[in-house]
């Protein structure tokens, strides 16, 4: 299985289980991914590239601010898309997509090579 979500669920440490609340490194994600990494995903993107953040979002900066429309990629500053991995699959390689000209979406997309083991 492999979910492949647009993960920008409103990070509530509050809503989170007890056991989560001890870990310092999960001050930082949505509960959306506590969740599947508590039910043994991995995430490809952290598996092969863990001192790279690999921002996503916003790739225009369209949502922070009013007209005129933005043209030109910013910096993103976000990871929103992630795909995670569980079961017989090598996570072979993960690369960010569509950050350059032209442009398909208001982020960059995330692209995993799979193998499935025997």
């Amino acid at each position: 299985m492999i979910p492949s979500p647009h993960l920008d669920a409103p990070r509530r440490y509050d809503a989170w289980p007890m056991a989560l609340r001890r870990s310092p490194a999960a001050l930082d994600k949505p509960d959306s991914v506590l969740l599947l990494q508590q039910a043994g995903f991995t995430e490809a993107w952290q598996a092969l590239h863990a001192n790279d953040p690999g921002y996503t979002w916003p790739l225009f900066l369209e949502d922070h601010f009013p007209a005129p429309p933005f043209t030109s990629p910013a910096a993103p500053f976000e990871r929103i898309d992630l795909i995670f991995v569980r079961g017989p699959l090598e996570i072979r390689a993960v690369e960010r997509t569509g950050l350059v000209a032209p442009y398909g979406s208001d982020h960059s997309g995330v692209v995993a090579t799979l193998k499935l083991e025997p």
